[in-house]
């Protein structure tokens, strides 16, 4: 069973989430905001996000799909997959996203199979574009696997540019080239990295980096319902030092005039806006670039310009912050 409970400070209030099972107590996460003086209208607020995040949590997640633009036109591929039976509706969020109502196994589909479609939650699918890659950049994935971002970025560089994808573990690199293979991209280089520990082959090379850092999954828990278990208090805070590693990495590896996005799968505000708080402060070249990707019931944009994405039937709970390089 999921609980809520409120955390009213004197200069930031939060709401916080835990699972309770039996006896056993799980701590998964904290959201948090300023405090202003009208403390009943920060309650109010902090209440209505809680109750959103426990419907989105609870909520049966929809399988969309990400049109491969390389390939194919989006609405011929809208077509083709009506005509083969599939109940689809246009996506939430992303303009290449669409959503699978109804139908046989999407992998199984002849579309899939040739490369035109890509199953992603449209959380995952909003990051990529906000790289703003251009024809010719650089770009860097430091936690790419599977490669959902990574096959986003060289479809969006049509050719015209290098994605260089890297993953801790070398047993998932075969999932990413895979991918590459199917959706038929060959702008992409595959390595084995650990993103904690700085290569200087990379140093000053990117245009634009993407670190979707390891995190405590609180917005997929639905998706992935044993993290409920495998969560605790000090496991959530011993991932921050690993997140910033990553970060500082990242931002040595990014060209003066670069972007580098930071992203998590979790609502957890120490992973989330702590992390970029202390970077900040840490790095005075870095700048915040406000994110607006419009007025949706599940997005709020943070004071700090960063996005947190509240859990929906469409899309899991994530957080995104685009940092520039002065």
């Amino acid at each position: 069973m999921y609980v809520l409970g409120f955390d009213i400070g004197g200069t930031k209030s939060a709401v916080v989430l835990a699972n309770i099972e039996d006896t056993q107590v799980s701590f998964l996460g904290r959201y948090e905001r300023k405090t202003v003086p009208d403390w009943k209208k920060v309650l109010n607020e902090l209440e209505e996000n809680g109750r959103k995040i426990l419907a989105g949590l609870n909520a049966t997640p929809k399988v969309t799909v990400r049109v491969n633009t390389s390939k194919a036109d989006y609405d011929e591929v809208y077509e083709r997959l009506e005509e083969m039976g599939y109940d689809v509706e246009e996506g939430y969020a992303c303009p290449e996203a669409i959503i699978i109502k109804g139908g046989s196994s999407i992998e199984n589909n002849e579309l899939f199979n040739e490369g035109l479609i890509t199953v992603q939650d449209e959380s995952a699918m909003i990051v990529t574009p906000l790289l703003d890659l251009e024809k010719g950049d650089i770009a860097l994935d430091l936690c790419a696997a599977p490669g959902g971002k990574t096959t986003h970025m060289a479809e969006l560089l049509e050719g015209e540019g290098k994605v260089y994808a890297f993953d801790l573990h070398e047993n998932k690199l075969s999932l990413i080239k895979e991918n590459l293979e199917r959706l038929g991209l060959d702008n992409v280089e595959v390595e084995a990295m650990d993103a904690t520990k700085l290569d200087s082959r990379y140093v000053s090379f990117a245009d634009k980096v993407l670190i979707d850092v390891p995190c405590s999954g609180l917005g997929i828990i639905r998706k992935k319902p044993e993290i409920k278990w495998n969560k605790s208090r000090k496991s959530l805070k011993d991932l921050v030092p690993t997140q910033r590693a990553i970060m500082e990495n990242a931002w040595t590896y990014l060209k003066t005039g670069g972007t580098m996005l930071y992203s998590t799968c979790t609502l957890n505000v120490e992973e989330n806006q702590e992390n970029i708080e202390w970077f900040l402060n840490k790095y005075k070249d870095a700048k915040v670039e406000k994110i607006f990707l419009g007025n949706m019931d599940n997005f709020i944009y943070n004071n700090d310009g960063s996005l947190t994405i509240l859990p929906n039937e469409y899309m899991d709970g994530f957080f995104v912050a685009k940092i520039s390089k002065k």
